[in-house]
């Protein structure tokens, strides 16, 4: 009767188990999304997008494109989706985010439950905010992470400075969060590569301008190099620091050490 109890008590525990894992919702690594607020309903086909991507050289360096055939590949990739968000049914939404004069916006996003190996979806999706926006003669680009408005004209002149969309100045900020008399530095950004954002802790305000450059010049590695290091070396200021990066549950912690000359 014993082993019998035994072998029907791990089937129980192992169904439950299985339920368990089933039901959790699985980890998204990447989520980067870009809005475009348009005066129509009907957005452009894809058709046209591919056209403005592809083949316009607006942005062309040495008469190659921006977009490469492997960015080109997003377009069939199912964890790209786009669609139209209607100020009809969303107008607390549109208010929110300051699309005052908008009937609706083209939303771009890319969600990935699967650890990424470059940047060429954020490549993918500039360059299709900047065909929507475009074709639309929308006003500019919408970056829901970071929360930041990028005017029409200045997309246009940064991409025609250097047509990089996949860089930190488009998708990543540094910001000081104020917490009673104390503060601290986090990230906002990270996400759209799959990493948790970086974050110290509450520290001295009359330091923010020191601990913020450090968090940033972290948080460039982590994007250059597409991995969190443990350990980042940084020399500002006459002096050197080192900075530690431990990943908690949530986010990733930072440490700032000064490195005392021998």
């Amino acid at each position: 009767m014993g082993p019998a109890l035994a072998v029907i008590g791990f089937a129980i525990g192992f169904i439950i188990a299985y339920i368990f894992i089933r039901r959790r919702p699985a980890k998204v690594y990447a989520h980067a999304e870009l809005w475009v607020p348009v005066n129509t309903e009907t957005i452009p086909d894809q058709a046209a997008v591919m056209n403005r991507m592809l083949q316009d050289l607006t942005y062309a360096k040495r008469g190659r494109s921006p977009i490469s055939p492997a960015e080109g590949l997003i377009f069939s990739d199912v964890r790209l989706d786009i669609n139209v968000v209607k100020r009809a049914k969303n107008v607390a939404l549109f208010e929110k985010v300051g699309f005052t004069d908008a009937v609706a916006f083209v939303r771009l996003q890319y969600i990935s439950e699967i650890p990424l190996k470059d940047r060429r979806h954020l490549q993918f999706l500039t360059f299709a905010a900047e065909a929507y926006m475009n074709l639309t003669e929308g006003p500019g680009i919408y970056n829901v992470l970071t929360e930041r408005f990028w005017p029409a004209s200045e997309v246009r002149d940064r991409l025609l400075s250097n047509p990089q969309g996949n860089t930190p100045e488009w998708w990543l900020d540094v910001h000081w969060r104020s917490e009673g008399e104390a503060g601290y530095a986090e990230t906002v950004g990270l996400r759209n590569l799959g990493f948790d954002e970086l974050r110290t802790p509450l520290t001295d305000p009359d330091q923010r301008w020191l601990i913020t450059e450090m968090v940033e010049f972290a948080a460039h590695r982590i994007w250059e190099e597409m991995k969190i290091p443990a350990l980042v070396t940084h020399s500002a200021h006459g002096d050197a620091f080192e900075i530690q990066l431990r990943p908690k549950r949530k986010s990733v912690e930072v440490r700032i050490m000064r490195i005392q000359a021998s």
